[in-house]
């Protein structure tokens, strides 16, 4: 596997996570 294609999937799992985080802070908004 080549590093780049190692760093590619890091970076689309880090934009994964973050969007994950920022739709549940997004939800907790909307039950307050």
């Amino acid at each position: 596997m080549s590093i780049g294609k190692i760093k590619g999937m890091t970076g689309k799992l880090k934009l994964r996570i973050h969007l994950r985080r920022r739709e549940d802070q997004y939800a907790r908004l909307g039950e307050s």
